[in-house]
C-alpha cells in the first residue's frame, strides 16, 4: 500500500508539473494563431457599434473608460441606444455625486441633534427586535464555493467521459478555452486603445466637416444682404466628347491600352505588419510617432474600404475622395492599391506615368483620356483611379538613373 500511494503521489507531482508547464505554452499558441483573429473581429464589431450608434442617435458615441469595462460593456447583450443612456445615466450619477458633497456638510448638524434625541426610544425598538426575531444562522461563508463547485460540476464533468483517461492527466482543450478568455482579455485592451484612438479621428473629421459647412452658409447669408446687383455666371457645361459611343466600347478601349487593368488577387489581411507599442509612449510626450504598417492598414480600411464598400458608411461618413500612399519602394503601396480594389470589387485604373507614355499623345489626347476615364468610373462604380510614381508627372527634365534603366517618366 505505501509503494502504491508513493507512485500516485509522483504521479501526481508529475502531472502538476506538466499541467504547469503546458499552461503557457498553450497561451503562447493561443496568442500567436488566434490573437490576430481576435483583434480583426473585435475591431469589425467596434467599427459596426460606431455606425449603428452613430445611425441611431445622429453622433458617434463616447468610448467606454476602462473603468466602465472598455469594449466589453459595449458586448454586454445591449443595443448602442441602451449603452448610450447607460453612460448619460453613470455621467449624471457622477454630477449628482459632487453636487450632494456640498450639502452632506451642512445637514450633519441636524442630523446628529435628531439622533440623540432617539437614542432612549431607539434602544428600547431594538430589543423588542431581538426578542421577536429570535436567533438567526448567520450566512456560511463555505456555501459560496460549494455552490460554484457544483456548478462546474453540472457544466463540466457531469456528462465527461474519462474511462480512458485512467492517469488523469490534463485536458488540453480545458486548459485551451481557459487560456482563450485570458488572451482575449489582453488583445481587448490593445483593441480598445487602438479604437478609441481611431473614435477620436472620425470625430476630429466630422467636427471639420460641419464647421466647413458652417462657413459657408455665413458666406452665403453675407452674400445676400450686401447691396446692388450681383453678377450671375452659368456655369459651361462640358461636351461630351463621346456622346455617340456606348460604355462598353469605352470599357474596351481602355482594357486594350492598359488603362483599365484587372488587379490582383490580394487581401487587406496578406499586408502583414504590427502595430507600434512604442507610439502611445510618444504621443503622451507630445511627439507624434512614424505611422505603424498596423495603423497603415488600419487607415485604408478606415477611408478606402468602408466609404466604397458600404452605401450607409458613403452617405454619412465624411467624403475622401483622395488617398496618398507615400514612402520607400518595397513597403506594399501597389500591394494596397490591389487590396482595396480587392476588397471592395472596384475598377481599377491606372493612370501612371510609365504606363501612358506613347499612349495618348498631346494635350487633346489628354484630355480626352481623362474624359473617358472619368466617364467610365463614374458609370460603373466603385472605381479606383491609381497614378503611381505621382512625382513623375512634375518632372521638366528626365533623370539620367530613368534615362538608364529606359522607364519612361512623363507623358
Amino acid at each position: 500500500m505505501q509503494q502504491v500511494e508513493c507512485t500516485r503521489r509522483l504521479l501526481q507531482e508529475k502531472h502538476e508539473a506538466d499541467f504547469l508547464q503546458a499552461k503557457d505554452k498553450i497561451k503562447d499558441s493561443v496568442r500567436e494563431v488566434e490573437g490576430p483573429d481576435m483583434q480583426q473581429t473585435l475591431q469589425e464589431q467596434i467599427r459596426q457599434w460606431f455606425i449603428e450608434c452613430r445611425d441611431a442617435t445622429g453622433k458617434f458615441p463616447d468610448f467606454p473608460s476602462i473603468d466602465e469595462g472598455g469594449s466589453a460593456a459595449i458586448f454586454a447583450q445591449k443595443t448602442p441606444e441602451q449603452v448610450a443612456a447607460e453612460l448619460a445615466a453613470k455621467e449624471e450619477e457622477k454630477e449628482k455625486r459632487k453636487k450632494s458633497k456640498g450639502k452632506k456638510g451642512k445637514s450633519s448638524g441636524k442630523e446628529k441633534k435628531k439622533d440623540r434625541k432617539g437614542k432612549g426610544k431607539g434602544k428600547k425598538s431594538d430589543a423588542d427586535s431581538e426578542e421577536e426575531t429570535g436567533w438567526k444562522m448567520p450566512p456560511s461563508s463555505f456555501l459560496p464555493a460549494v455552490v460554484e463547485g457544483a456548478n462546474t460540476y453540472k457544466e463540466v464533468w457531469q456528462h465527461r467521459d474519462e474511462s480512458q483517461n485512467f492517469t488523469q492527466t490534463f485536458d488540453a482543450q480545458l486548459v485551451r478555452e481557459e487560456k482563450r478568455v485570458e488572451v482575449e482579455e489582453e488583445v481587448r485592451v490593445q483593441v480598445d486603445e487602438l479604437m478609441r484612438q481611431e473614435l477620436k479621428n472620425l470625430k476630429i473629421i466630422v467636427d471639420r466637416v460641419k464647421d466647413k459647412k458652417k462657413k459657408k452658409g455665413k458666406k452665403k447669408s453675407k452674400k445676400k444682404k450686401k447691396k446692388g446687383k450681383t453678377s450671375k455666371k452659368k456655369k459651361r457645361r462640358e461636351k461630351d466628347q463621346t456622346a455617340d459611343r456606348t460604355i462598353e466600347s469605352l470599357y474596351e478601349e481602355l482594357v486594350l491600352e492598359g488603362v483599365l487593368i484587372k488587379p490582383l488577387n490580394v487581401k487587406l489581411s496578406e499586408y502583414i505588419g504590427e502595430y507600434s507599442y512604442l507610439g502611445t509612449t510618444l504621443r503622451q510626450a507630445d511627439i507624434e510617432p512614424m505611422p505603424s504598417l498596423s495603423d497603415v492598414r488600419q487607415l485604408v480600411a478606415l477611408y478606402g474600404i468602408l466609404p466604397l464598400g458600404s452605401q450607409a458608411v458613403h452617405e454619412r461618413a465624411p467624403l475622401v475622395k483622395t488617398l496618398l500612399l507615400a514612402g520607400p519602394a518595397g513597403v506594399g503601396k501597389r500591394m494596397l492599391v490591389h487590396a482595396l480594389c480587392t476588397e471592395t470589387g472596384a475598377n481599377l485604373f491606372n493612370l501612371s506615368p510609365a504606363n501612358l507614355a506613347g499612349k495618348y499623345p498631346g494635350r487633346s489626347g489628354l484630355q480626352y483620356l481623362l474624359h473617358v476615364v472619368f466617364k467610365v468610373a463614374r458609370l460603373l462604380q466603385p472605381s479606383v483611379i491609381w497614378i503611381g510614381d505621382a512625382e513623375k508627372t512634375f518632372y521638366k527634365k528626365i533623370p539620367k538613373p530613368d534615362k538608364e534603366v529606359g522607364r519612361p517618366c512623363s507623358t
